[in-house]
């Protein structure tokens, strides 16, 4: 079995582009929208199998991303994150991590004297934090409007 590893050159090849640039108009109704499109993979000696709706989904993006000559970047992301690479992700200090890992605004287990935090819940406080901003941002807003301050 060959493996081969696709570079930035590969994606960016006129063939390639070509080639999946034929795929892509089965894939739009006469409205624009995308139509369901299913995707197969055949072993060799084996039955074909239809992949998955997620990875059928990834599959699409990146025919999609390619077809339209964006760059693209495939990235190994970290499944527990060191207080140090969490606090960077959140745009924070360390001590203040631990702070709110303390206070318990974001789930952490210890593994040794250390502190770590699943990406999960990395991401499920990012969201929930960017609620929380939506929000006030929208009392702002609510609160200009009464004021005369804000059509």
């Amino acid at each position: 079995m060959t493996t081969s590893t696709l570079t930035r050159a590969d994606l960016t090849d006129p063939q390639l582009r070509e080639e999946v640039q034929k795929l892509i108009p089965g894939t739009r109704n006469e409205h624009g929208d995308t139509t369901e499109v299913s995707f197969f993979l055949q072993v060799q000696g084996k039955d074909s199998e239809e992949l998955g709706p997620k990875l059928s989904g990834l599959i699409r993006e990146l025919i999609t991303a390619v077809s339209s000559g964006e760059d693209l970047a495939i990235v190994s992301q970290a499944r527990v994150f060191t207080t140090t690479a969490a606090a960077k992700e959140l745009g924070i200090s360390r001590p203040t991590l631990v702070k709110m890992i303390r206070n318990g605004e974001i789930p952490a287990h210890k593994v040794g004297s250390h502190f770590r935090i699943m990406r999960e819940d990395l991401e499920s406080y990012q969201r929930a934090q960017l609620e929380r901003q939506k929000q006030a941002l929208m009392k702002i807003w609510d609160i200009e409007a009464e004021l005369g301050i804000r059509e």
